[in-house]
């Protein structure tokens, strides 16, 4: 199995072997972890596509599973990221939990779109902006960081891009 397959299957096993059943909280998880991650670390975990739907946020692509979580698949950070994402996001219900992502700047900015299409690609550069007062920003960034790590994830966006056209 592909390496970004292999750590899709084992993120989604890391939350069901924390007692998390339903594909769409986990979704929502994955959602947060990777929103950690990209603000501290500058990458998605597994290379997940976000889309926006009315009231719920979406991930592109097959759901694979595997029976039995392989953790070497993941970085340390990977790790801290998911953990992070159970800890703070995985007492939620589904409900609460697409409330509160609707709340955050990626998906606000997909808001007006929605009138005319099923579903809108997120923009993974919006999970540098800060939600709300009052709401957990998945890691928080102070000016520097955010203006120096955008550049960075934007940059490595771009190297990612010229590669896929090489292929």
């Amino acid at each position: 199995m592909e390496s970004m397959l292999l750590k899709k299957a084992n993120s989604r096993r890391f939350f069901k072997d924390r007692g998390i059943d339903l594909d769409f909280v986990i979704n929502y998880l994955l959602y947060f972890a990777d929103r950690y991650h990209v603000r501290k670390y500058g990458r998605l975990i597994s290379g997940n596509v976000y889309y926006v739907r009315y009231e719920a946020v979406v991930i592109d692509g097959v759901m694979v599973e595997v029976d039995v979580i392989d953790l070497d698949v993941f970085s340390d950070s990977d790790i801290e990221a998911l953990e992070f994402s159970y800890r703070y996001f995985g007492c939620y219900p589904w409900l609460e939990l697409s409330s509160l992502a609707c709340r955050y700047p990626e998906w606000d900015r997909c808001r007006s779109r929605l009138k005319h299409e099923k579903r809108v690609k997120m923009d993974i550069c919006d999970f540098f902006d800060d939600p709300p007062k009052g709401m957990n920003p998945c890691y928080i960034l102070n000016n520097v960081e955010r203006r120096d790590g955008l550049s960075e994830f934007k940059r490595l966006l771009g190297i990612e891009k010229i590669l896929s056209k090489s292929r």
